[in-house]
């Protein structure tokens, strides 16, 4: 989602590619839809084969290499991809990584290249000062703060409710007001932990006047993308409805949760399946 994001926004910009690791290692080693699905079925081998792949036919058998390379969610990266990344930036090249360890919901270790220089980019432009005030005993990194012209912001709503029906009429009272607001469908994002048909929702339709779609890139007025946070990671929406938020839950740990609710800009709405 973030690569598609990050395409769309740099697509006039000549002789800059901008794509998914994997994606681009599929594309430039021509790796058909058979190998691909063979890969697919074990998430460690497609870690490790589609990596080395793309160092022996991409880069050392066509000879590729670039004079910048930039990786953004740098912790999300596995070794052998590591391994991939660094042989694509050419001998005289320059090699950028940015990196949040309190996003790592992928890797349970991660390692980033080493470099000489590491900078802490420590001041939060994404967040109004009142969602910023609620992800910040989630965040490890020390000194991080709100920019200081974000505006203050109208507050996080949360609400506990652990009956899925009522929490599906909740949501559904959210969007009405969101709507009788005048918000843009593609000014809103619902996030859970797992697929639609496994929350409160159960499906694609519409629900509060909005259209409901799981991964959709539909931007319109009157629909609104149902996503994992995992999916929308890196991404950011104007308004973020978390739903069916649970502390028992593996996928909501620390990390999930900030990642979560950080892709918030103006208003954050958490449904809590259990309590705090």
């Amino acid at each position: 989602m973030l690569a598609d994001v990050l395409n769309k926004k740099t697509q006039n910009i000549g002789n800059l590619k901008t794509v998914a690791f994997y994606e681009f290692c599929i594309e430039s080693c021509k790796i058909s839809k058979e190998e691909i699905e063979k890969y697919k079925n074990n998430s460690k081998t497609w870690e490790k084969a589609i990596p080395k792949l793309m160092r022996i036919k991409g880069i050392e058998q066509a000879n590729l290499s670039y004079d910048v390379v930039i990786v953004d969610e740098g912790q999300d990266f596995c070794k052998e991809a590591w391994k991939t990344i660094e042989m694509l930036v050419a001998p005289d090249g320059y090699f950028h990584v940015f990196y949040d360890p309190d996003q790592n919901i992928n890797q349970p270790t991660y390692k980033i290249p080493k470099a000489p220089m590491e900078i802490p980019l420590t001041t939060n432009h994404r967040n109004t000062k009142n969602i910023f005030r609620k992800i910040r005993p989630l965040i490890t990194i020390d000194g991080v703060s709100a920019n200081r012209f974000s505006p203050k912001g109208s507050g996080v709503e949360e609400y506990f409710i652990e009956n899925s029906e009522e929490r599906l009429k909740k949501l559904c009272d959210i969007l009405q007001r969101l709507k009788s607001e005048k918000i843009r469908g593609s000014s809103i994002v619902i996030l859970g932990a797992h697929s639609i048909k496994n929350t409160c929702l159960e499906n694609n339709g519409i629900y509060g006047g909005y259209n409901i779609e799981e991964n959709t890139k539909i931007h319109s007025q009157g629909t609104i993308p149902y996503m994992t946070y995992m999916k929308f990671k890196g991404c950011e929406a104007s308004v973020a409805i978390l739903i069916d938020v649970d502390k028992s839950d593996p996928r909501w740990s620390d990390n999930a949760l900030y990642t979560a609710m950080s892709r918030a800009q103006n208003l954050l709405i958490i449904l809590w399946k259990t309590k705090k």
